[in-house]
C-alpha cells in the first residue's frame, strides 16, 4: 500500500500540523522531532571529534588515516572539514571503532 501526497510545505512550518494533526500535538510532535534530530547531530559531532583528534595527536596524514580507518583519502578530508552531513553513525562509529579508542554508547 503507497500513498501520494501532494503538499508544500515552507521551510519553517510544522510538518505535523500539514499533516493535520491538531496543534498541541503537532506542536509536541515537532518538538520531540528536533529533539531527537538534535540529539543525534550532537552524538556524530562528539564521534567526529574524536577521530579528527585522534588523526591530529598521531600526526597522521589524511591518506594515513584513510588507510587506518578504512576510508578513502577525500572522506577523511569530508571529515576533517566537519561535513557530517556526509556520514552516517555507523560510519563514524566504525571509523571511531578503527582508531583502536573505546567507545562507550548510553542508552537512557
Amino acid at each position: 500500500m503507497s500513498y501520494e501526497f501532494d503538499m508544500e510545505i515552507k521551510a519553517g512550518e510544522n510538518i505535523f500540523a500539514a499533516l493535520g494533526f491538531e496543534k498541541e500535538d503537532a506542536e509536541q510532535l515537532q518538538a520531540e522531532s528536533e529533539r531527537r534530530i538534535a540529539a543525534k547531530e550532537d552524538a556524530k559531532r562528539k564521534l567526529a571529534s574524536g577521530i579528527t583528534n585522534w588523526i591530529v595527536e598521531g600526526k597522521f596524514t589524511q591518506q594515513q588515516a584513510a588507510t587506518q580507518l578504512g576510508v578513502s583519502r577525500p572522506r577523511v578530508s569530508d571529515l576533517m572539514r566537519e561535513r557530517l552531513g556526509e556520514f552516517s553513525m555507523d560510519s563514524l562509529l566504525g571509523m571511531a571503532v578503527r582508531t583502536g579508542k573505546q567507545v562507550d554508547l548510553v542508552l537512557r
